[in-house]
């Protein structure tokens, strides 16, 4: 889900009428970022990947050229390499941190909204969508009830992606009943 959310992202950010997800450029992205994590993994490293952060903040400075991912990928690489360089991110003030975090989540946040709202919304939409959000949020404002529910459904239950996903995966289902298709 954050691979395709990141690549449909990069979609919209280059192309300025984006209307739906290319499927076909979608399904080559996902395979990519795939075989990225097997390989990080038979190296015995997390997986690697596109990440929305970095989709977020192209978006936000303008920058999305290929030659610019070059650069970064083989900056990248040198820190792989020489994790002393690497430790000077760790360096920086969390005030600092914290504030480019804030940022990148209102440009993510702003472009999962134009994500939703591309195609037509009627009212089985909204609901899915103001559900699911609800939902989510609802762990965070009432963990108590949720710490009570029972143990082998609590990883469901104990995070606003996972409850979130499944609120709208099962609300979409449901809502699909009765729709004809042409």
């Amino acid at each position: 889900m954050r691979a395709s959310g990141a690549i449909t992202t990069s979609q919209q950010i280059n192309d300025a009428n984006w209307y739906a997800a290319d499927q076909n450029n979608l399904k080559k992205g996902l395979y990519a970022d795939g075989i990225s994590a097997f390989i990080a993994g038979l190296f015995g490293t997390m997986g690697i990947g596109g990440t929305p952060s970095s989709v977020g903040l192209g978006k936000s400075c303008g920058a999305t050229s290929r030659s610019i991912g070059y650069t970064l990928a083989i900056i990248l690489l040198v820190l792989t390499f020489c994790p002393k360089l690497g430790g000077l991110l760790l360096a920086l003030p969390l005030s600092v941190l914290l504030g480019g975090l804030l940022y990148i989540s209102c440009i993510l946040f702003i472009g999962g909204i134009r994500v939703i709202t591309a195609q037509e919304i009627d009212a089985r939409k909204i609901f899915i969508v103001c559900l699911s959000i609800f939902f989510g949020l609802s762990t965070q404002l009432f963990p108590t009830f949720y710490q009570q529910v029972p143990a082998a459904i609590y990883p469901l239950v104990a995070s606003v992606l996972t409850l979130g996903t499944i609120v709208a995966f099962v609300l979409n289902l449901i809502f699909r009943i009765g729709i004809r298709k042409t």
